[in-house]
């Protein structure tokens, strides 16, 4: 079991305020200055220092905070085990993006379960920012991600490259002929809430081009992938997504690819886990699996 200081210390990390995490631990906040003091004490190394009014963690409380992370997972995994070790049990605890969760998952996931019937599963669908958040707390054991993450805090492996692309209605008339990305600057975007994996990898490409998001006409910000694809293929604007979300559509010309100059884009999708955990064979055989059902698909 972790140390419950080392449990304060996480949830510290979390909010990043010795009230809040008073109030959600129920203890009182000395008591929380307390157990951070002998964790500075025990280590001797200082945890967090303030800049201002705002806390946050030095590097050596960022190091604490990765492996306290995976201890705590690492230690509800084998509780979990232990639990049913006479069983022929397994579990499984994940996190995916929208578009991977929605358009990847559930190809893997079907023939997974049909080999694996004991197995209890649970898939979360969340932007990548929830995801890491989800991660650091124990909360699941890996994840599939389309956006960008710290690579140096995590384990990860490439799972696929995927292009990007722009798309419309077959009847606007960006539906044929070639353009400059400029030459989409007088459509309504509809895109993904901020946070999203799908969005940044936008903003950052829109970047190097040295443009943004205000720079169209007008944007609409809306949370589900397969509305923003109806309103698409109704002719109420355009919008970028990754192929593989898009590739019935595009198949049976629900929605055509807008053909952009110099926009040969493509993005990764990664497995990550937290560094060092005791599970991570474990871990990776699922991603070697769900990677070979995955290619055969494309």
């Amino acid at each position: 079991m972790i140390d419950f200081r080392l449990m304060t210390f996480l949830q510290l990390c979390q909010t990043m305020n010795y009230t809040k995490t008073a109030e959600q631990l129920h203890l009182t906040q000395p008591t929380i200055t307390q157990h951070i003091q002998y964790l500075e004490k025990q280590y001797g190394k200082k945890l967090f220092h303030y800049e201002g009014k705002k806390l946050s963690l030095t590097k050596e409380g960022a190091l604490l905070q990765q492996y306290a992370a995976t201890l705590q997972a690492d230690s509800r995994q084998m509780q979990e085990k232990l639990m049913h070790c006479d069983e022929a049990w397994q579990s499984i605890r994940f996190a995916a993006t929208l578009t991977i969760g929605e358009y990847v998952m559930p190809f893997i996931l079907a023939p997974y379960l049909q080999q694996n019937p004991r197995t209890t599963l649970r898939m979360l669908v969340d932007n990548t920012k929830t995801i890491l958040q989800l991660l650091q707390a124990g909360e699941i054991d890996f994840a599939f991600v389309e956006g960008n993450f710290p690579k140096r805090e995590y384990g990860h492996r490439l799972f696929s490259e995927e292009s990007y692309v722009a798309v419309c209605s077959p009847s606007h008339p960006l539906s044929t002929g070639v353009y400059e990305i400029e030459d989409l600057l007088s459509q309504r975007l509809l895109l993904r809430e901020k946070g999203s994996g799908t969005r940044a990898v936008l903003e950052n490409a829109l970047k190097e081009r040295t443009l943004a998001i205000d720079d169209f006409s007008s944007f609409a910000e809306i949370g589900n992938l397969n509305v923003v694809k109806q309103l698409v293929a109704q002719n109420f604007g355009i919008a970028f997504f990754y192929e593989a979300a898009v590739r019935e559509e595009l198949q049976h010309g629900v929605l055509k690819k807008i053909q952009i100059k110099d926009w040969q884009m493509s993005h990764e999708f990664n497995f990550i886990y937290l560094k060092d955990t005791m599970f991570a064979e474990e871990y990776l055989s699922f991603y070697d699996y769900s990677k070979k059902i995955w290619r055969k698909r494309k």
